[in-house]
């Protein structure tokens, strides 16, 4: 913390003898919403991606999995495409420790283990865009924001009537295809979507080793939103998100076999925006996730789970002045797992100050009273220093917890010998801090990021064959993490990152150390873009996954070439099309679970 304090001073005086340097920046305002503050690129200490759907679009991207997994810092793992499980981790944190927002409203599953989210039910189809807050931001959302944030914003419609259609097809007898319907004007607006995936899949557990038996795959989805002009200035909007899935799996080994898990999930927000004068806005939300799983055996259900989250808020914000605004808030978050509950009431107050017009200084505080474990208060600050129009300096530190999830406080180990649930768990606990340096040459168009991050996590919950859940690890990890773009011609682009993750857990009092399991040292990807003429769009992206640890052995370094084109007929008619894997590379992401082979798709996007 006394690194951030010193970094933080340098820059003031930094600032102030480059005092008469010119003011107007020429900032382009974009909203950070998860950093909940609406702060600009120029005012955000933290480090951070933002996925737009054009982005995706262009990729050939059909899963957030698959956006998330190109950004700096982020470990994705799935076992098995078309369905299996799939998580992120976030420089080298435990994937059950990143917060997943949609609209808004948190769908961390409350019935799961550890209470993490599984990436492998969202299509992109009706995603505007996708944030990624990298480090700790318990002092924004609470509890589980130990890594990271991701939110997912949906697309709302922006032209007055329109009417969107796609279709694919692709390897595997793979079909996807969905529509979209929206209406806007200046009194309200409302887009509604639905989209279809059904596949035949591949094996989860890898043909390598003899398991040839596909395990197919079928999801349906269906998303809205609208927003409606009460009177001046107060708007209020909603959103909601339905789908279903359907996917088969293999054996724990894994050991190909007839399983299934079927899984619906809704998520659902109501949002008023009221502001009382120009500078002061109230919000008001109430945001509700339920997630059903249910899994099969030879059709006949073993094991079922139902978790649901209530989530209501309060936020308001007073913009003191041009240099200075101030955001706080209340919350009360009630989740439910089976027959079990649990809720925790929160307040939060955020503050942000520029001592001058290029530096920013956000601070905050939030205090969580949980049912079980009682109150937990964390604390962030972090800075944002534009030096000129080329030169972005940052720092930030903060705390962060989890509390333990609902299965963790509640499991009864009976094969440990135990008749009773440890009751002395404690919430995870976490601080961490980064210094980032950014450039940007709009002469000779380059754009570099270099950012050093630090996180120290205590208490994490981990299984024992004595007490069930405990208390038992300390985890660190450290490392860096590396972004460029360069416009080589108005034709051609070229962008990647690197990040370097040294992730080590300890236990048993620091007696026993071995690294973080599904974290490899060294990852990173590079995206050639090539546009050769208006209407034509290709890529080339290349990934590099690095040596890991899995629970019961090394899985090798891997690298794959997937290759992405679009070219629009005209206004309304484009075709699109990918090839992944274009080297028809063997490799696992997870030990026994199979990857697709050389495989491609073909697609048609009508835009009315």
């Amino acid at each position: 913390m006394y690194i951030i304090y010193l970094f933080c001073s340098l820059m003031i005086i930094i600032s102030s003898s480059n005092a008469n340097q010119k003011d107007d920046l020429n900032i382009t305002e974009i909203e950070v919403t998860a950093s909940r503050l609406k702060q600009n690129p120029q005012e955000l200490g933290s480090s951070y991606s933002v996925i737009t759907n054009e982005e995706i679009q262009n990729l050939g991207i059909n899963f957030a999995l698959d956006a998330i997994s190109l950004t700096p810092g982020v470990t994705t793992n799935q076992n098995g495409p078309f369905g299996g499980v799939a998580s992120v981790r976030i420089r080298g944190a435990d994937s059950e420790q990143t917060l997943v927002l949609y609209d808004g409203i948190p769908i961390n599953d409350p019935s799961s283990p550890g209470g993490g989210f599984d990436f492998s039910r969202i299509d992109v189809s009706e995603i505007e865009k996708i944030e990624i807050l990298r480090g700790t931001h318990s002092t924004l959302w609470g509890s589980d924001a130990i890594g990271g944030v991701i939110s997912i914003t949906s697309k709302q419609n922006e032209n007055n009537i329109s009417r969107n259609f796609y279709s694919e097809v692709g390897s595997y007898n793979t079909l996807r295809a969905g529509a979209s319907v929206g209406r806007s004007n200046i009194n309200n607006r409302f887009r509604l979507g639905f989209s279809q995936i059904t596949s035949d899949g591949i094996s989860k557990a890898d043909k390598e080793n003899g398991n040839l038996e596909s395990d197919p795959y079928t999801s349906s989805m269906i998303s809205g939103n609208g927003t409606i002009n009460l009177a001046k200035d107060i708007k209020l909007s909603s959103s909601i998100r339905w789908s279903d899935t359907d996917a088969k799996f293999d054996n724990f080994g894994p050991v190909d076999g007839d399983l299934s898990t079927k899984t619906s999930e809704l998520v659902g927000n109501l949002y008023l925006e009221a502001p009382i004068k120009k500078n002061i806005i109230n919000y008001l939300s109430i945001g509700y996730s339920d997630i059903d799983r249910n899994n099969f055996t030879n059709l006949e259900k073993t094991f079922e789970s139902l978790g649901k989250r209530l989530n209501l808020r309060y936020q308001g914000d007073f913009i003191v002045s041009n240099r200075e605004k101030i955001a706080f808030g209340i919350e009360r978050e009630e989740t439910k797992a089976d027959q079990s509950k649990a809720d925790i009431n929160s307040f939060f107050a955020l503050h942000e100050f520029k001592p001058l017009k290029n530096f920013t200084i956000t601070s905050g505080v939030r205090i969580d009273d949980h049912n079980t474990t009682g109150s937990k208060e964390t604390l962030r600050f972090a800075s944002a220093y534009q030096f000129n129009d080329s030169i972005k300096l940052t720092a930030s530190w903060a705390e962060g917890f989890k509390v333990p999830t609902i299965f963790q406080s509640t499991y009864i180990c009976n094969f440990c010998g135990l008749t009773a649930p440890n009751t002395n768990l404690k919430p995870e606990t976490s601080k961490s801090w980064d210094l980032g340096f950014y450039y940007s040459n709009f002469i000779y168009p380059v754009e570099l990021g270099l950012v050093y991050f630090n996180l120290k996590t205590n208490n994490e919950i981990g299984f024992s064959f004595t007490k069930g859940y405990d208390n038992i690890e300390e985890v660190k990890s450290q490392g860096i993490e590396l972004s460029g773009l360069i416009k080589v011609s108005e034709k051609i682009n070229i962008s990647g990152n690197y990040s370097y993750i040294d992730a080590k857990q300890f236990e048993q009092n620091r007696s026993i150390s071995k690294p973080r399991i599904r974290v490899p040292k060294h990852s990173g990807n590079i995206i050639i873009n090539y546009i050769p003429k208006d209407k034509i769009n290709t890529s080339l992206i290349f990934i590099y996954n690095g040596k890991e640890t899995d629970s019961f052995s090394t899985i090798g370094k891997w690298y794959r070439f997937d290759i992405s084109g679009s070219y629009e007929i005209n206004d309304r008619v484009e075709v699109y099309s990918k090839i992944e894997n274009l080297l028809n590379k063997k490799y696992q992401q997870i030990t026994g679970y199979g990857t697709p082979d050389l495989s491609g798709s073909l697609g048609l996007r009508l835009r009315m």
